[in-house]
């Protein structure tokens, strides 16, 4: 091995640990940002005034012109918004990540393809088995923090989020944000305009989802992934 390969080699390695401790860095903070929203709504039974708020302004009459104008009416508040929770969303997560799994199978990139396996399956574990029961927060009858909802889109988006870098670098990250980004904000206005979440369930949810997938990407390496070759 000559000293331009070896140096080469190191410079990738030193990327790549960059990389991880990047990833590992947000996931933290995220994880952070939902254990202090726990401790705030622990065993509570209402919403808090930042729920009340912002509950109050997406109900507001602005936010209804702005739908209307946008020819998006029927969706606001009742229309297809429970649609959008019980179909719409959910459907385009599934699509999305069994699309992904398929492009990392067929890459032969065994990090991506595990991060596929497991990434959002992990989250939604968290969330339902761990979380709900610690924080006992409930809406009604129900355990409500961290959505679950919130939680799966969230899972999904970063983890499509963190496959395009790994895949196509950080140009088609750019590019690929606002479509991925609209699954957990589709989810959850929805959720919160139909009253099936506090905003802080949305918030928590949201956190736990991007949370996992990031730090399962660090483990297995967020940098960027070389396209296998073909084999004839």
């Amino acid at each position: 091995m000559g000293p331009p390969t070896r140096h080469r080699e190191l410079n990738n390695g030193a990327a790549s640990l960059r990389r991880r401790v990047a990833l590992g860095a947000l996931s933290g903070a995220l994880f952070a940002l939902a254990a202090m929203v726990a401790v705030r709504v622990r065993g509570g039974v209402g919403p808090s005034r930042f729920d009340q708020r912002v509950s109050d302004q997406l109900g507001s009459a602005r936010l209804g012109r702005v739908a209307a104008d946008l020819g998006l009416s029927q969706a606001w508040p009742d229309g297809a918004a429970p649609h959008a929770v019980l179909y719409a969303v959910p459907l385009a997560a599934l699509t999305a990540l069994v699309a992904l799994g398929v492009i990392a199978w067929r890459r032969q990139d065994r990090g991506a393809l595990a991060l596929c396996l497991v990434g959002p399956a992990t989250a939604l574990l968290l969330t339902d088995a761990v979380a709900k029961p610690l924080v006992d927060r409930r809406l009604r009858l129900s355990l409500s923090y961290p959505s679950g909802h919130a939680t799966g889109a969230a899972a999904v988006a970063v983890l499509a989020l963190v496959l395009c870098h790994r895949w196509k670098g950080w140009r088609a990250l750019v590019v690929a944000s606002p479509v991925a980004l609209a699954l957990p904000a589709v989810m959850g206005v929805a959720l919160v305009r139909l009253n099936w979440h506090y905003p802080t369930d949305v918030v928590g949810g949201t956190a736990v989802g991007a949370a996992t997938v990031l730090a399962l990407a660090a483990l297995v390496g967020g940098g960027r992934a070389a396209q296998a070759p073909n084999v004839t």
